[in-house]
């Protein structure tokens, strides 16, 4: 991001090694001799060096205080990088959290269709939903919070058809970390459909009790 950007977001530490050599050279024109021409230029493009780079930690402090802010800022950053030679664009991850910090906010409406880009974005790339064995995995993190997102926003069925989907894309799976995931879907779907079908959601959550004891 010095002389291009690098396409990492919330990861300035990648600068920190690169930076030495134009922090040496800028050292190294401060210590020089100045000549008679140069003697008051060079303090007054310092300052307007500092002064600029000030007002960029000012901004991207404000940055870091906010979760939907940093979030936010995260996904622009990777969108941006769809259209340049570094390819790539917005994850599932940055998404996934962008959208749990916008729910954790208040702002469902906002939150929803942030949470189903994620969803999508995982199911097109993954070829399979295995978790544990296999290194083509799917991105299971955006199911709950989009279930939950959709019946904090009144769209509780909209939520159980979401974890029942997820449910679905676990079903046969071994390992412990597919259980807790199925767990976790299954006590959503009992958690969004317990007033529509109370018989159901009780089931779901026992079964949920069943497979991941501990994390109940």
């Amino acid at each position: 991001d010095l002389l291009f950007p690098v396409g990492t977001c919330k990861a300035e530490r990648v600068l920190y090694l690169p930076s030495l050599g134009g922090c040496m050279l800028a050292a190294l024109a401060l210590l020089a001799r100045p000549l008679p021409a140069t003697r008051l230029c060079r303090p007054a493009l310092l300052g307007c060096v500092c002064a600029g780079l000030a007002a960029v930690c000012w901004w991207y402090a404000d940055v870091w205080t906010d979760g939907v802010a940093l979030w936010a800022n995260a996904v622009a950053v990777q969108d941006a990088r769809a259209g340049s030679w570094l390819g790539g664009g917005a994850t599932t991850s940055a998404l996934s959290e962008l959208g749990m910090q916008l729910s954790w906010a208040g702002r469902g409406a906002e939150a929803v269709p942030v949470l189903h880009r994620a969803l999508s974005l995982a199911e097109e790339t993954a070829s399979s939903p295995d978790l544990i064995d296999g290194s083509r995995s799917q991105d299971m993190s955006g199911y709950v919070p989009l279930a939950i997102a959709l019946m904090n926003e009144g769209q509780a069925k909209g939520g159980a058809l979401i974890a029942d989907r997820c449910v679905r894309r676990l079903a046969g799976l071994g390992g412990a970390e597919a259980a807790r995931t199925r767990a976790r879907c299954l006590a959503t779907a009992a958690l969004t459909r317990h007033k529509a079908d109370p018989e159901r959601a009780r089931k779901e959550a026992l079964e949920a009790l069943r497979l991941s004891p501990h994390d109940a």
